[in-house]
């Protein structure tokens, strides 16, 4: 916008410092940067605090917010500044919830929460006031952060509150947020809180305990190694493999003495608050209407009809689908869907993603292909599994002991033909994936082990053209 229309804005109070060509102004609790050169503006506030002082709740940020008052207090903004929802970007985020707990979130803080299950580049511990206001933990991460502190004692009000809040930069993982407008998209609002759920999740929150009260002295030993940050670290940079498997044991191990009842609290209070907060958005037609930019060029709107599921598109001109695809009918417009890069090739169909699954729409739009992924090995289905996932994991294995027992017992004959005598459930499921990946690479390995070793030893002739005939290596 101009310089005069920003003038022009209610309650601006202006700096009128130029430093590089930028002006600097005051909204409320918002500072403002100006570039003249485009006409840019940039604010830099809690839209938690704006809200709560326009209607006379002063600038603070400790009681709930839901979305629905996010989005209002956005419409607020836009209307005074003359900007459309699609016309602001979030070059940063911060999502956080308040829990009010039944122990001091400065204990939690000091005492009770280990580490982080990923690798940190940084791991901060500050005091509020010198300790009289309680402790800050920062836990700082490739493209966001982690902070965690006591609430009520920050704000100076009574009762236990705990504050977990994410803070992402604009390189965030979740790319299908490009305006203020897809904030509100129950797609991305989803992604969020799962975000911020996973990141609760990933920290190692141990109750306090006494080891001389374990009469177990393996289990006391291991108690105490499981709560040691140094440990986890070195196994972290150590032996990546058996990370995961340690941090589950742990977890079984902490769950046989009971040392989870504050994690599990936390956990159950950030569900039920996040479900408070996210109960009510603004509907498709409420945002398009209160937006005065055309839609981003990475969203797409489709349903699925699960109904229709099993139908199959007749089509003439339609490429028949692989038989691990299904082809169902396209329904009423209601969800956003992130457009992926249209592939170098002459198919009908263009990629969707659709909840974690791909989907591809004929360009006939009566129908589109789910794409799902089958394990290279045990050509089980494993579309559940994380994004890329090319064989079965030990958490599917586990799964198909109760879902599916005679599926299970296939997978126990089929990769442990020498039984499974002594060995635990937790033992036989993690074999059973670790040896169906090796099922598939091994005959690979074996052979380009034997063609360097072939390389390096003395022949009569090059070796190079033997292995670089594709018949030839084929005897190899």
């Amino acid at each position: 916008m101009s310089l005069d229309q920003l003038r022009d804005v209610r309650n601006i109070e202006s700096k009128e410092s130029d430093i590089n060509g930028k002006l600097k102004f005051k909204y409320f609790n918002f500072d403002i940067t100006y570039s003249e050169r485009n006409g840019d503006i940039v604010l830099k506030g809690s839209i938690h605090k704006y809200w709560n002082y326009i209607n006379g709740r002063g600038y603070q940020n400790y009681n709930d917010f839901n979305m629905m008052q996010a989005y209002h207090a956005f419409i607020h903004l836009s209307s005074n500044f003359g900007v459309g929802l699609k016309d602001m970007t979030p070059e940063n985020r911060e999502t956080a919830v308040n829990l009010r707990v039944s122990i001091s979130p400065t204990e939690i803080i000091k005492d009770n929460i280990v580490c982080n299950r990923q690798s940190l580049k940084k791991d901060t511990l500050e005091n509020f006031e010198n300790g009289v206001l309680g402790q800050l933990r920062a836990m700082w991460k490739s493209t966001y952060r982690i902070k965690m502190y006591d609430k009520g004692k920050e704000s100076g009000i009574s009762g236990f509150i705990f504050r977990f809040e994410v803070h992402e930069d604009r390189t965030s993982r979740i790319n299908t947020i490009n305006y203020v407008h897809d904030l509100f998209v129950r797609h991305n609002v989803d992604k969020i809180t799962k975000h911020l759920l996973e990141q609760l999740n990933d920290c190692l929150i141990v109750d306090t305990f006494n080891p001389d009260n374990i009469t177990d002295e393996k289990d006391a030993k291991l108690l105490l190694q499981y709560t040691n940050s140094k440990f986890w670290s070195k196994l972290r940079d150590g032996e990546r493999k058996t990370y995961g498997r340690t941090w589950n044991k742990a977890h079984k191990l902490f769950e046989k003495y009971g040392l989870l009842k504050i994690r599990k609290e936390l956990t159950s209070k950030a569900i039920q608050k996040i479900k408070e907060l996210t109960k009510e958005l603004p509907s498709v037609d409420q945002l398009n209407k209160d937006s005065d930019s055309k839609m981003s060029r990475s969203t797409r709107i489709l349903d699925i009809d699960s109904s229709t599921e099993n139908k199959v598109c007749n089509h003439s001109n339609f490429t028949p689908p692989i038989s691990h695809k299904k082809c169902i009918k396209m329904s009423s417009v209601l969800e956003p869907v992130q457009l992926q890069k249209e592939p170098n090739n002459r198919s009908s169909c263009r990629p969707f993603k659709y909840k974690g699954l791909r989907v591809e729409m004929s360009r006939y739009k009566h129908s589109i292909v789910v794409d799902r992924d089958i394990c290279l090995s045990s050509t089980l289905d494993i579309t559940h599994q994380k994004r890329g996932s090319k064989f079965i994991s030990e958490k599917t294995v586990n799964g198909l002991r109760i879902s599916n027992p005679n599926e299970h017992k296939r997978l126990v004959k089929k990769y442990l033909p020498n039984g499974v005598k002594n060995l635990s459930n937790d033992t036989i499921d993690y074999r059973i994936a670790h040896n169906a990946r090796n099922e598939f690479h091994n005959p690979r390995t074996r052979k380009r082990k034997k063609i360097q070793r072939l390389r390096e030893s003395n022949l009569l002739f090059p070796i190079q053209e033997v292995v670089s005939n594709p018949e030839y290596r084929k005897i190899i």
